[in-house]
Order: structure tokens, then sequence, then C-alpha cells
């Protein structure tokens, strides 16, 4: 290799440097293991011949052996390459930073630290400038710096979305899109540095692009704290997603959707905040789109608004036709049943005197379900619906819902055999012609059985439901069983005044928590 400070003859060095450029561009590594980084990097010494030292560099930073880039860092060409981040020559500067960004994304972890040390300073310094063209360039290269998560670059980050200029709003949004994740400091952080109001601006932007990207923040923004949710909804976030839900654009339609459900899994009062605004009938209405993924975070929505939902609400609910948009993911679809399970659970907690058609037989089915929520989200909810209306006790017992339930006696889960008793219990309690059904099923058997439970609510339960039929007459002043959250007569004039809390749901309704999660942006 020659080296150009022993040399007096510049014709020599001069074909010297075409040769290497040439190798540089076909031979990358080979030219690196050869020892020339050391001289290429000197050349930044001389004003003529920087030019062609940052060119050389940067094909060389092009390479994908790991090697070469540590032999490429440890031959000093970092703290130049930063230096010239700084000229005025803007294709210097470019190409600088992008052999700066190659050299990162391809070294060694350790390394990361020791270059973002060195670049990010220089480039959040060139961010507080007023120069456009340059904040561009700079906020470029920290956004392809991956997920640098330094705290006290955020307020920064927060003001471009503000800019004039759509290119600074959409690589400011980006780049603050890299530090919205599920971690809470750095959110919070973020809605402390104002940049809420401005992401807001972006949800009613006819652009779609800064729309997008402001929801995929508020996305993670809401997704695991009371408090960031809250600062959203004081951020009047709400109308603006709710008219999002009818946009054209499908992914914009999705992701505003998966923003709503996140601020309704929070608390009552922030899912208010929705249902009150009236996002339920859109969110209904999506149901219907061929396109799985809004389906998808729609139920998700729905089924924690008619959680919360009041009474009134529910009626309105119900009035908005929920129960035809929702009712064929029982039969067609496995992919969505738990939520279309919970969703009618929610329903005929607060109406159980509502008679559903057609329900009655995927339900029945969902009983032989290997997973336990889908069984007992189906059980309850058919627990509800027979002790809330005698039709529906007349459509279970015809679909062969006795033999169906008498199967779940011997299960393990106390829940679900505590809830079977009830439904027989009640069947029992009614006329004769439906004693006489249970009595030529094969409950007393199962239920002989349980009599040996050394649970005293199984046992107690179990006794009062032999008593009935031994004596075939209806018991119903006796004994009436609490479903401890599934509504029974006694208990009917109390769900039609008030919504239910979780502590009033059973332990089995409190795994709910389990399938209600905060959508992250990557979820969907």
């Amino acid at each position: 290799m020659f080296n150009y400070k022993n040399s007096t003859n510049i014709g020599e060095f001069l074909d010297s440097l075409k040769i290497i450029l040439k190798l540089v561009e076909n031979e990358k590594d080979a030219v690196i293991k050869a020892g020339a980084v050391p001289y290429i990097v000197k050349l930044f010494d001389d004003i003529h011949l920087e030019p062609v030292a940052i060119f050389m560099i940067s094909d060389l930073s092009f390479t994908d052996n790991k090697q070469s880039i540590q032999i490429l860092i440890e031959s000093g060409c970092i703290l130049p390459l930063i230096k010239r981040m700084n000229s005025n020559n803007l294709r210097i500067r470019n190409t600088s930073a992008m052999t700066l960004v190659n050299i990162r994304l391809k070294s060694d972890e350790t390394f990361h630290n020791y270059i973002d040390a060195k670049l990010l300073p220089c480039l959040l310094e060139i961010l507080k400038s007023s120069a456009v063209p340059q904040q561009i360039h700079a906020l470029s290269v920290i956004y392809d710096l991956t997920r640098h998560q330094q705290l006290d670059a955020i307020p920064i980050f927060a003001k471009l979305p503000n800019s004039s200029y759509p290119d600074i709003c959409s690589l400011g949004g980006l780049t603050i899109v890299k530090h919205a994740t599920v971690k809470y400091p750095l959110n919070k952080a973020i809605i402390q540095a104002g940049a809420l109001p401005h992401l807001i601006n972006f949800l009613n932007s006819s652009d779609q692009i800064l729309c997008n990207i402001s929801l995929k923040i508020l996305t993670n923004i809401c997704s695991g704290s009371i408090d960031l949710v809250q600062a959203v909804i004081d951020a009047k976030a709400i109308p603006a997603l709710i008219n999002l839900l009818n946009s054209t654009n499908l992914e914009t339609c999705c992701r505003a959707t998966m923003v709503l459900h996140n601020i309704t899994n929070e608390t009552k009062n922030q899912a208010q905040t929705v249902i009150t605004a009236g996002a339920t009938p859109h969110l209904i209405r999506q149901i219907y789109l061929p396109d799985e993924d809004i389906r998808y975070a729609s139920l998700w929505a729905l089924k924690n608004i008619t959680h919360y939902c009041t009474v009134q609400q529910c009626h309105e609910i119900l009035e908005a036709d929920i129960i035809s948009a929702v009712l064929p993911f029982l039969t067609a679809s496995e992919n969505f049943e738990i939520e279309a399970l919970i969703i009618f659970y929610n329903l005929t907690f607060i109406f159980p005197n509502i008679f559903i058609p057609g329900i009655f037989e995927p339900l029945i089915k969902k009983l032989d379900s290997k997973d336990s929520r889908i069984c007992s989200f189906a059980l309850l909810t058919l627990a509800n619906m027979v002790y809330g209306n005698y039709e529906s006790l007349q459509v279970f017992i015809q679909a062969d819902g006795i033999n169906a339930v008498i199967k779940l006696l011997e299960s393990e889960d106390i829940e679900i055999s505590t809830t079977t008793l009830k439904i027989l219990y009640k069947i029992a309690s009614g006329t004769s012609e439906d004693r006489q059904v249970v009595l030529e099923s094969d409950a007393i058997l199962e239920l002989t059985k349980l009599l040996k439970s050394p649970d005293p609510d199984i046992h107690d339960l179990t006794s009062n439901i032999l008593n009935i039929l031994e004596t075939n007459s209806s018991n119903d002043t006796e004994f009436v069983p609490n479903l401890n959250g599934t509504c029974v007569e006694a208990q009917i004039s109390k769900c039609t005044d008030k919504n239910p809390t979780d502590e009033e749901m059973p332990s089995t309704i409190l795994q709910q928590s389990d399938t209600t999660k905060n959508l992250k942006e990557t979820d969907l």
C-alpha cells in the first residue's frame, strides 16, 4: 500500500489513489484488511483531499462484514466524520451522517454508546437551528438510529411537529413514534414536552401520513397508564378519533379504533367519555367492514363499552343492533369468539330478560370447548338468559341444553360446576314439565355424586335440587340461589338501575382482564 505522506511524487500518489478508489468500490473488505483505512483517515487533514476521504470511508461502510466495521471504528474515522456533520458543504454533511449511520447499525452493540455519545449531541444542535434543510437531514439520521431512548432529546422532538414545514412535521412525528413505546417514562416525557396539541392537530390534518403518525403515537401512549390516557382525553382527542372512524382509509380507521379501545380499557369514567361522545354506533358499523384488523379492534372496544355502559346506554347499544353485528362471530369465526362471548355476557348481565333468537345453539356447542374461558362465558351467558326470561329457558331446554350442562358437573372448575347447578335449579323450580325433562336426563346420577362435595355451596345447592326433583314440586320460596354476579330473579330489579362493577362479578368474570389488553402500535 502506498504511503502518500512519505511520497515526494504527486503523480505516484494520485495513481495509488485511483487504484484504491476502484478497490474501495469493488473489494471493500480487502481494502480494509490490507490496512488502508488509517491512511485514508489522514486524508481528512488535507482540505483538498477531505471529500475523497469521506466518500472512500462512506463506500467502505457499506460492507456487511462486522469485523471490517470494527476496523473502521478502531482506525479513528468516527471523530473526523462527526466533525464534518457541521460542514457548510451539504454533500459532505449528508455523506458523513449516512456513513455514521451505516457504521452504527452494523457495529457491535458495545460501539453504539460511543458513536451515539459523539453523534447525537451534534444532531440535536442542528435541530435547534432554524436551517430547515439541516433540520430535515438531522432528523433523518436520528430516525435511522433506531430507538435511541434519550429523554433529554424528547423536548426538542416534541416541538418539531408544530413546524410549518411538512417534512419536519412528518420526520419529527416519526421520531416520536420511535420513542412512544410502552415504556411509561418516555410517553410521559412526550406529553410533558407539549407534543399532544400538535398530535391532535395531526388527527384533523388532510395529510394522511401525518394523521397516521399521530395515531401510532397515541396508540402507544394510551397503552397502559390511567394518567396518560387522561391526558389524551383532556387534550380533546376523542371527537377527532371518532371522526376518523368514518375515514375511507382503512389504516387510519383501524388505528383510530385501536386508540379508542385503549382509552376504554382503563377506567369506567374514561370509557364513559368514549361512549358519551357517540363512538358506539360507528364501532358497531365497522364490524361489517371486510378488514379483519378493523373488526378485531372494534370488537375489543365494544367489549369494554358493554362492560362499562349504563342501563340507558345499553338500551341504545341494543337499538344500534349490536346483536345482529356480533352474533355471526359465535358461529363463523374462531378468531373472535371470545370477544363476541364477552359482549353477549355483558349485555345479558344488564338485561337478563332479553331474548336473543339464534344464540342458544352456538352457546351450547361452546360448552364443549377445551378453552375454559370460552366455556365459562358461554355458560354464564346462558345462565343470565335462563334466569331472566322464561322463553329463553324453554328454548334452552328444547336445544338439549340440560344434557350439555350436566357434563360440566364433573368440572374441576368450581365456578363452572356452581353455575351449572344454578341453571339446573332454575329449571327444576319451574313447571312439572320442566322438572320431568331434568328427571329424564342423567342429572340425578351426577347430582348424587356431588352430595359428597367438600364445597358447602355445591353441597347445599345440589341437595336443594334433589329435594325439588324428589317431591316433583316447585320450591321457589324456600331457596333462591345467588348467581354471584349472574342476575337471578331476585336480583333483576337491581340489574335494571345500575351497571355491574368488578366487585359484583364472580372470579371467572374477573379473568376478563386476561383477554382485555391494551393494543400496541405493533399489534395490528
